[in-house]
């Protein structure tokens, strides 16, 4: 059985994903993630979740871009941390993606997504 991923793990997780991707010389890269994960990463919520769910990819100019596809280098670094965490292989996914559409209005984000709704934290910086 996988494990469940609470603040705590959540937290090594997403640090270890940022560490692999620094290790590889990754450009950086930016997750727009929503869900269970996002109200468990701000402290918003007291819970468990089996995913972290990829809403969208924002650019180096902090501009909403598509999360699809996901970026090679991403998805080693998540198949590494599962394998070392016991995580599903799924447990970063770019699911809820096809909310980002460029032909709605805000990409089909909630008004005021863009400016206000959205909490940046940084993992790692090259």
């Amino acid at each position: 059985m996988h494990k469940m991923l609470d603040y705590d793990s959540l937290n090594v997780a997403l640090k270890t994903l940022g560490a692999l991707l620094e290790e590889a010389m990754s450009a950086q890269i930016n997750i727009v993630i929503c869900g269970g994960s996002s109200l468990i990463a701000t402290g918003l919520v007291n819970r468990t979740t089996k995913d972290v769910d990829i809403v969208a990819l924002l650019d180096s100019n902090e501009i909403i871009v598509e999360a699809h596809p996901l970026p090679d280098a991403l998805l080693k670094a998540a198949d590494q941390v599962a394998k070392s965490m016991n995580l599903p292989t799924t447990w970063l996914n770019n699911g809820p993606q096809s909310i980002v559409n460029r032909r709605l209005p805000n990409y089909g984000l909630p008004e005021g997504c863009l400016q206000s709704r959205i909490h940046l934290k940084i993992l790692h910086k090259p």
